[in-house]
């Protein structure tokens, strides 16, 4: 898997949401599917189960590549 460089507002959502950090890293290393995104992202899903509300809950995570000189 590449690197992953979050961004603050992934960061903030996951901390709003309160999503555990390591569900966001199994959906990136382990997405139960992949469907296209707005060139040249990808959205990778995966299901878990929310504690706090005792449910299912689907995560998505909008990945794309970045050249090292372009910035949030």
């Amino acid at each position: 898997m590449k690197p992953v460089r979050w961004s603050r507002h992934a960061l903030k959502n996951l901390t709003d949401r309160e999503i555990d950090r390591t569900e966001a890293e199994r959906t990136l290393a382990e997405p139960e599917a992949v469907a296209p995104g707005q060139s040249p992202r990808q959205v990778l899903m995966r299901r878990y189960f929310d504690r706090l509300l005792q449910q299912e809950m689907l995560l998505r995570i909008v990945v794309g590549t970045r050249r090292p000189s372009e910035s949030c």
